[in-house]
């Protein structure tokens, strides 16, 4: 009986034995892991900084022969904005109805009803006309036949 329990105990024994073992290895293993993952972000990274530093001389460069220390701005031309932002909020009803042919609330609800296939947005170039503004654009020109 005592071999049968020293045959167990030395069994418990390496088990115990082979299981911290498995388990510092794992340890290790999982350290060297981290650390090559750190060093692969890090030169990741650094490539991705380098291609940024490149990016931005580049940019630097072709604007400094084009004249210019800032971002083109292309279309853009600056327009007379007073029909829209002094002239028309100052319409009675009734000037309203003779510019657009329709009252006020039937052009809110038309440009309710265009707005998901005519919204636009703003781009590095330009600021987009805003709907409200086209739309109403589009009336007085309709309404008064002017060219």
């Amino acid at each position: 009986m005592e071999d049968v329990e020293a045959i167990v105990s030395l069994l418990l024994g390496m088990w115990f034995f082979i299981t911290a073992r498995r388990k510092t290895l794992f340890r290790k293993r999982l350290l060297i892991a981290r650390r090559n993952t750190e060093e692969a972000e890090g030169r990741l990274m650094a490539i991705v900084q380098r291609g940024r530093d490149y990016s931005r001389t580049t940019q630097r460069q072709r604007y400094s022969k084009l004249g210019c220390h800032r971002r083109p701005c292309v279309w853009m031309l600056d327009r007379a904005t007073e029909w829209w932002g002094v002239i028309v909020p100052s319409f009675t009803h009734t000037q309203w109805v003779e510019n657009f042919r329709m009252s006020e609330e039937t052009y809110v609800y038309l440009c309710n009803k265009l707005r998901p296939a005519m919204e636009r947005q703003d781009t590095t170039f330009r600021e987009c006309i805003p709907l409200k503004k086209r739309v109403a654009i589009a009336l007085w020109k309709l309404s008064t036949g002017s060219e």
